[in-house]
């Protein structure tokens, strides 16, 4: 009986020894990073246009990381792209604005085309009642998209 005991031990534990080493585990990605818009050039309530440095710090972006939207409010005069994987948080939901300022048409604030696992979360988008901002963010195709 204590053979067939010890021989079960080490047959399972074998077993969970492979496992581990076979079986891949999910984990977040180790190396994310916050890339904060004021680092890229964005300054809040000063009237001048935000969008090269909000689009740069998306640009920057990898998978994983989250672009960071402090409360203020940011001129944007341009469609701006989202990535794949990228996070785009504001401070708070009514403190964080982008703004729209621009004087041509564009057809939305934020695209998100051909994008997936991405998150947009605690900011404000604000069309201004201005005519040429046709719609706040275009999604298609796209997936797994929180908003």
């Amino acid at each position: 009986m204590l053979k067939t005991r010890s021989m079960i031990f080490k047959v399972l534990f074998t077993l969970i020894f492979i496992a581990s080493i076979v079986i891949p585990v999910y984990s977040p990605v180790a190396n994310a990073a916050t890339r904060d818009i004021t680092i890229y050039g964005a300054t809040p309530n000063d009237n001048t246009d935000d969008t090269s440095a909000i689009q740069n710090a998306i640009t920057a972006a990898v998978n994983g990381d989250t672009v960071y939207i402090p409360n203020g409010i940011f001129n944007v005069s341009a469609n701006i792209n989202c990535k794949s994987g990228v996070k785009i948080e504001g401070q708070s939901q009514t403190g964080a604005v982008l703004k729209f300022t621009g004087t041509t048409a564009i057809t939305q604030l934020l695209t998100l085309n051909n994008c997936s696992n991405v998150e947009l979360t605690k900011f404000t988008l604000d069309g201004n009642s201005n005519d040429y901002a046709h719609n706040g963010i275009w999604a298609e195709p796209a997936s797994n998209l929180l908003v």
